[in-house]
């Protein structure tokens, strides 16, 4: 990453995963118009990048079986997959735009 940019947010976020369906914690980091997702706090290399120029984001309501709050990432690039992301406490969607 450049040595210039600046992290504006970064921490802990779950996701469902891809294989076993279940919910995964993993490291993020919003920088440079980026979310960079790690697999954990250690790794240096991101394990996927996710570009938000385009990128719409909607706040999920809560998950009460178990107790999530959350957001979705989605396009009008009907190509690219929504996501979704989860946390166990409630936070300001406007921290991650």
């Amino acid at each position: 990453m450049p040595k210039d940019s600046i992290i504006v947010k970064e921490g802990f976020l779950s996701k469902i995963g891809k294989r076993s369906q279940l919910l995964v914690s993993r490291f993020f980091i919003l920088r440079d118009h980026a979310l960079f997702i790690y697999q954990n706090r250690e790794n240096r290399i991101p394990s996927n990048v996710i570009f938000l120029r385009g990128m719409f984001i909607n706040e999920i309501n809560v998950n009460k079986k178990n107790d999530l709050y959350g957001f979705s990432l989605s396009s009008e690039n009907k190509l690219i997959p929504k996501k979704f992301f989860y946390h166990k406490s409630k936070f300001q969607l406007d921290d991650w735009i």
